[in-house]
């Protein structure tokens, strides 16, 4: 009796060890896990241990409930010490191997993998024990079922044949906390079932993961471990004895080239990994069966009290589709915080949801695919530099970019106005493809992860509308954008319309006489054109003068007496003729780029005296308009300032570039008129 309890205090004693934490503790790292495992598996071989890594886990807390026990078997006796690791290595391994959720939303017992994601280690542990000891298929307990579906003939005239059997690896992992954790939420409505995401306080020494949003049971790091757990229990239930050590299949896994060297089979890949592995229907099957039996055991009796198996079904049915929409059919987006992004500039603006378009880019520089997390990552933050410092827009312009890392990063997301698309970024979605698609394809896993996955997602999440329309980018604006061999691809897509919007006009050649078009660009002093000024209202009488004036001064010089009628606009007084008075009051345009011509000498005498006199009333009365003109306009045009939307000045997205990190931005424009430095008045 003394014995024993002198051994309970030592494992106490053992236990508030390794719980300090300690400064110097492991980054909460896949990495720093294989270290641990490596130690573990070393002492296990010299005969120091004589339990599994797993088997050891289970015995210091982790999955040691009586619904894994009836599963997975009793957990094993621990020794009270385990000299052979460090402090730090305890102290991490404790903290590992509980999964919690404080009150501060703050996520334990995760650690950050090397494609940028986070798991739960507990599920995963659970699943790769199940594997190891067979996938067991065990019956379920006569008490687990009603009575009245055991002793009725047939068992259930609506859901006739209820299974009586549960699969142990899909119940340790995923089965059984799905079911509880929408019935938590059943029986409470502000609780949420599912999610959600988060972020580390560092990616490269990661200590702390705090949730994004309102905490559940099952959030997405836990779903993470679970998918993981089912993948692996699989492969090794499949493999038999001997198996490789676990250090080496984490490795794999999480860090090398895949299972068997299969580059498919890694964690990028755990969501299209898992639907291979799932028949239609087999998921819900084990969320009753998995329920059924908790409603055998009574610790979880009062929250399955009164619920039959007509409410597990329909539980059961709910939380698998909703399971199933979120995780297995949408994409896998590493958000925001994981990939560095800076703040956002000023506040966005929200888009107007459900859109009706998607916009398909590539980067074309970053020109070549990334294929890893820090590749993607630091693609990410290329880019977004690239647009907030050399084009001044408050964020990244895209709203989703994919790698070739199998994921999808979060640029300005679902709900933010991007500036991808000049003209059309309020009206759908901008996914870019990191890499130049001129002469290649993207890879077949990226593709189907915007066509299969992204957009059936956005319409059951009704982000875009049902018929939504896919477009490339050349279709939008002038641009190669996104390439000749993928935009070749999309037209097979669903929702893909060929029909191309009308592009703006291309200007004219410049002319001397219309230099006051021209517009410096930023960099390197190239000039571009700038687009036709918007007209101004017919009516306006600076516009019907401006037009007079013209017409007046712009036609050829001739000393014919030909008097020509210049077209008036609406509302306006038609103009003075046209005749060979026009000649003596040729424009300084003309007079500096044309051949000096013949001009009448004015008449002398009394005659003169009028015409001069004639000329200075004129002028005047000329001078007099052009100054009530502005006051007179200036009400009407406050009026139409306020009606005005707001204008997109950093989604002018110019043609021709598509995204990248060295693409040049047009500047500003010229306000107003700009005299030719080479005319002199």
């Amino acid at each position: 009796m003394g014995q024993t309890k002198l051994w309970f205090l030592a494992v106490l004693l053992g236990l508030c060890t390794w719980l300090e934490p300690g400064k110097g503790s492991l980054p909460f790292h896949m990495n720093s896990v294989i270290q641990v495992v490596e130690v573990l598996e070393s002492h296990h071989l010299d005969g120091h241990l004589n339990l599994t890594v797993t088997e050891l886990a289970r015995g210091l807390g982790c999955c040691d409930s009586e619904f894994y026990q009836l599963l997975l078997g009793e957990a094993p006796a621990v020794p009270p010490d385990l000299p052979f690791l460090s402090q730090e290595q305890r102290s991490f391994l404790m903290r590992l191997l509980k999964h919690k959720v404080q009150a501060s939303s703050t996520e334990q017992g995760v650690v950050l993998l090397p494609d940028g994601t986070t798991v739960a280690v507990s599920p995963l542990v659970a699943g790769i024990e199940a594997g190891l000891k067979g996938r067991r298929e065990m019956p379920l307990p006569p008490e687990a079922l009603e009575p009245l579906l055991v002793t009725t003939e047939p068992l259930n005239q609506t859901h006739p044949g209820l299974p009586l059997t549960i699969d142990a690896l899909y119940a340790v992992t995923i089965a059984k906390a799905l079911g509880v954790a929408f019935l938590l939420a059943q029986a409470n409505e502000s609780q949420v079932p599912l999610g959600p995401n988060g972020c580390w306080d560092s990616v490269s020494e990661p200590q702390n993961f705090t949730l994004l949003g309102r905490p559940s049971n099952l959030t997405d790091a836990f779903v993470n471990g679970a998918l993981d757990g089912v993948i692996l229990g699989a492969h090794l239930a499949e493999q038999g004895m001997p198996v490789a050590p676990l250090s080496t299949l984490l490795r794999e896994y999480y860090a090398g080239d895949g299972l068997a060297g299969d580059g498919q089979a890694r964690s990028n890949f755990r969501r299209q990994n898992f639907v291979q592995l799932t028949e239609a229907g087999q998921l819900e099957e084990q969320v009753v069966r998995s329920l059924q039996l908790l409603r055998a055991l009574p610790r979880m009796a009062p929250l399955l009290s009164g619920v039959g198996d007509e409410d597990l079904l329909a539980a059961a049915s709910r939380a698998v589709q909703e399971f199933t929409e979120a995780y297995l059919e949408c994409p896998a987006i590493i958000p925001r915080c994981m990939w560095g992004a800076r703040p956002y500039k000023g506040t966005p603006t929200q888009l107007k949801l459900p859109l009706s378009f998607v916009y398909i880019h590539h980067t074309s520089s970053p020109s070549q695919p990334c294929r890893t997390f820090p590749e993607c990552a630091a693609d990410m933050r290329a880019m977004q530099r690239f647009h907030q410092d050399d084009r001044g827009w408050d964020d990244i312009g895209y709203s989703f970019v994919v790698g070739s890392d199998g994921y999808m990063y979060q640029g300005r997301g679902w709900h933010w106005v991007g500036a991808h698309t000049r003209g059309y970024n309020s009206k759908g979605y901008g996914v870019s493809f990191i890499g130049d698609y001129m002469d290649t394809l993207p890879e077949a896993f990226a593709l189907m992860l915007v066509r299969d996955n992204f957009l059936p997602c956005a319409v059951k999440g009704a982000k875009i509308q049902a018929n939504y329309t896919v477009h490339g980018h050349r279709q939008m604006v002038h641009t190669a954008c996104p390439g000749n061999i993928l935009y070749r691809e999309i037209q097979t897509w669903q929702g893909f319309k060929m029909e191309e919007m009308t592009p703006p006009r291309a200007p004219e050649a410049p002319s001397p006489l219309k230099s006051y078009k021209w517009r410096m660009g930023p960099q390197g002093g190239e000039r571009e054109l700038e687009p036709e000024r918007r007209s101004m209202p017919p009516a306006s009488s600076r516009w019907a003068k401006l037009q007079n004036w013209k017409r007046a001064h712009s036609q050829p010089e001739t000393d014919a007496p030909e008097v020509r009628m210049a077209r008036s606009s609406p509302g306006t007084e038609p103009p003075e003729p046209v005749g060979s008075k026009a000649a003596a009051r040729r424009s300084v345009f003309q007079r500096a780029f044309s051949a000096p011509g013949k001009v009448p000498k004015e008449p002398k005498g009394q005659e003169g005296i009028k015409l001069n006199l004639r000329k200075y009333l004129r002028s005047k009365s000329h001078r007099r308009s052009q100054e009530s003109g502005p006051k007179a306009e200036q009400a009407p045009q406050e009026a139409a300032k306020g009606s005005a939307e707001k204008p997109e000045t950093e989604e002018a997205n110019p043609a021709g570039l598509c995204g990248g990190a060295s693409s040049v931005q047009a500047g500003p424009r010229l306000q107003g008129w700009a005299m030719p430095a080479n005319v002199s008045m």
